[in-house]
């Protein structure tokens, strides 16, 4: 257990600003795991992969912003709330929201369970989604 969890939370948030991808991997354990529930196939493990991701999103988003919205302490984990924006270089505007759950040990993110999506500035509307899923019906058995 780290004497602090918050400030690892804090480096990562600085990091993140400065847009450095060494600092933000350093931050992390390194046989990190990051956990995403909704999305599994985003799964992924290891201090490089962090490493080589961010730098890959600070190159393609170089005004990239992480504000930290919230945040609690319990033991050795830190729920947070985040949101992220920037500019791609296209000029699309990119936004995310989402809340991640970080597990600290000395110091170091261990584990993370993220919970986060691009917001979607079109699309259909909450009456659309809602109709879609109700429409739903389980599949008939095979015979």
């Amino acid at each position: 257990m780290s004497a602090n969890p918050a400030t690892v939370i804090e480096r990562l948030h600085r990091a993140w600003n400065a847009r450095d991808p060494e600092s933000m991997a350093a931050c992390f354990h390194t046989d990190y795991q990051s956990i995403h529930p909704c999305h599994p196939e985003r799964n992924f493990r290891g201090r490089k992969s962090v490493q080589l991701s961010w730098a890959a999103i600070f190159e393609s988003i170089p005004d990239f912003k992480a504000e930290l919205c919230r945040q609690a302490v319990a033991g050795d984990v830190v729920w947070t709330e985040w949101r992220w924006q920037g500019t791609h270089l296209n000029g699309a505007l990119f936004e995310a929201l989402g809340v991640m759950i970080f597990t600290i040990v000395d110091d170091q993110i261990t584990q993370a369970r993220v919970y986060s999506e691009t917001l979607q500035t079109v699309g259909p509307d909450w009456d659309q989604v809602l109709e879609e899923v109700l429409a739903c019906k389980p599949e008939e058995k095979s015979q």
